[in-house]
C-alpha cells in the first residue's frame, strides 16, 4: 500500500512516511506506531499515588526519612507509578525501584501477583529491591548500605 500525496496548505510541512518493517516473505508487514506510550506517572492513578503517599506505612515513613533530599546520593521519587503498578519508591536517574514488602507479601496470592509485577518492571529496564518491614525497622543501616551500593553499581554499569 503506497502513502497518498495530498496537497499541502500553505504553510504547512509534509509528514513524513509511516514506519514499516518487512514480514519473513519479504512482503509489507506491520505498521508501527512511533506514538510513544507513556508508563510512568500515569494521570488514571494519581489519586492512588496521593493517598499512598498521605497514607505510609511506618516503614515507609522510615525509608523515606533516609532517601528523601538525595540523602544517600540519589533522587528517589514516593510512590511513582510504572505502567499500571505503584512503586513505593522509584530512583529515574539509575533506574532502580524499592518495594517494602509487609506481611501481606508472604502470602501465595500476593507472592504470585508480586513475581509478575516484577517481571513487568524489569522489562521496562529497572532494577527492583524488595525490603521486608522488619529489615528496614530493626536494619536501616544495613538497608541503606544495601541501596546505595545497588544504585553505585546500576551508575557505573548505564
Amino acid at each position: 500500500m503506497k502513502n497518498k500525496i495530498l496537497p499541502l496548505k500553505k504553510g504547512e510541512l509534509p509528514r513524513p512516511p509511516k514506519l514499516s518493517r518487512l514480514d519473513d516473505a519479504g512482503g509489507e508487514g506491520v505498521v508501527r506506531s512511533t506514538k510513544k506510550v507513556q508508563i510512568f506517572n500515569r494521570k488514571k492513578y494519581k489519586k492512588q499515588r496521593r493517598s499512598l503517599r498521605n497514607n505510609p506505612t511506618m516503614p515507609e515513613t522510615l525509608l523515606w526519612k533516609h532517601l528523601r533530599n538525595s540523602a544517600i546520593g540519589y533522587k528517589f521519587r514516593r510512590q511513582h507509578s510504572i505502567g499500571n503498578y505503584i512503586v513505593d519508591f522509584y530512583c529515574p536517574k539509575v533506574s532502580v525501584v524499592i518495594e517494602v514488602d509487609g506481611y501481606v507479601h508472604g502470602e501465595e496470592k500476593q507472592r504470585q501477583k508480586d513475581v509478575w509485577r516484577q517481571k513487568y518492571i524489569e522489562n521496562q529496564g529497572i532494577h527492583v529491591v524488595r525490603y521486608t518491614n522488619e529489615q528496614i525497622l530493626f536494619d536501616i543501616d544495613v538497608v541503606l548500605q544495601h541501596i546505595r551500593w545497588v544504585c553505585d553499581n546500576r551508575a557505573n554499569h548505564l
